[in-house]
């Protein structure tokens, strides 16, 4: 959304806090950390702790008007301490359901609610909060955000990229894909959160009854090595992105992902603007993106029995594939990301 925001002429400024970033084509200014760690139970991801007297005097000169903080870490708590001190507005984004995933990644209620506690007391101090889904807009309301504090992200999507015309039948069969075999693609962090021990029990379920159905996953991430002890027979890929990425999604049959934590989900509208139907929970955010039987299907979260039956619906009308993915593909063919920034960097306090 950045990059769209830079194009339309905006003058935005990314700040981080890296030992190295990459160079993504718009305005940064880094700082160098003085000390990055780790988290544990969720490697790749590392905490990050800036010079915080060093973004108080860059706030300050530069003239800033507003500050946009994406996550309460170590660099977004700077922010806020500097922009509150010099009074600039403060705009939050709420990307991750984090009290979630401590709970599942450490399988403790009270770490999940010492989370609550800091979210709480970090996003009440904002003066807008954007969310991904109207059921994460509901779920802070029942934790005492005001209403008037909450919007909505709007969200884009690279429809030209993500397209049905990028079918390869040839890309999945390359892989271990036979011929009459269905490929039900998962793309996303590799990870216990995602609720992949659903599709794990689905597919066992579904090969006891000889389905065609063939897993795919698209990603990679902590549980990578048990995934394929569990499920040996499917195909892992790795990370994949740009144009082997969108062959990936157009050359599958239809679209799974069980995950219950996750606030959007913009897989969900890759695989939709690829011409696929996709299966969803009713829990979190993916589900404000399904439409339940005409582009796909929302089944009850943490529940394999649903999942098996979605996935055998699907395996079992091809007719019904391809209208959904007809269906899928016509929903979200129209979003963008310069229209999704406009909106966002538009809106005014309700």
């Amino acid at each position: 959304m950045t990059a769209a925001g830079v194009a339309s002429g905006h003058d935005i400024t990314i700040i981080t806090c890296r030992s190295e970033v990459a160079d993504h084509g718009v305005p940064l200014k880094n700082f160098d950390p003085i000390g990055e760690f780790e988290l544990p139970e969720y490697e790749l991801q590392r905490l990050s702790f800036p010079p915080v007297l060093q973004i108080f005097d860059y706030l300050e000169q530069g003239g800033f008007t507003e500050v946009i903080i994406s996550t309460p870490g170590p660099t977004g708590l700077s922010a806020l301490a500097a922009a509150k001190s010099l009074g600039i507005r403060v705009v939050g984004i709420y990307h991750t359901d984090f009290p979630q995933y401590v709970r599942i990644l450490t399988d403790d209620s009270f770490m999940e609610t010492l989370t609550w506690n800091f979210m709480h007391w970090f996003y009440s101090q904002l003066d807008v909060i954007y969310v991904n889904s109207e059921d994460y807009r509901k779920c802070w309301i029942e934790r005492g955000i005001p209403r008037e504090q909450l919007r909505i992200l709007p969200r884009g999507l690279d429809s030209h990229l993500f397209h049905p015309s990028r079918r390869e039948p040839s890309f999945w069969r390359a892989r271990g894909l036979t011929e009459g075999e269905l490929g039900m693609l998962f793309v996303g962090r590799i990870s216990k959160e995602k609720n992949l021990d659903l599709i794990v029990t689905a597919v066992t379920r579904l090969r006891d009854s000889k389905s065609p159905v063939h897993p795919i996953f698209v990603g990679d991430g902590p549980y990578m090595a048990e995934m394929k002890k569990l499920l040996p027979h499917a195909i892992f890929t790795g990370y994949l992105d740009g144009e082997d990425l969108a062959r990936a999604y157009a050359s599958a049959d239809f679209f799974v992902f069980p995950s219950t934590t996750d606030t959007f989900g913009n897989v969900i509208l890759e695989a939709q603007a690829s011409g696929l139907p996709v299966i969803v929970s009713d829990i979190g955010g993916p589900r404000d993106l399904v439409e339940h039987g005409t582009d796909g299907l929302i089944t009850k979260g943490h529940d394999a029995g649903e999942l098996t039956e979605a996935i055998r619906t699907l395996a079992n009308d091809s007719t019904l594939r391809i209208n959904m993915g007809k269906a899928a593909r016509s929903r979200v063919e129209s979003r963008n990301w310069t229209e999704a920034f406009e909106q966002f960097w538009n809106a005014s306090p309700e």
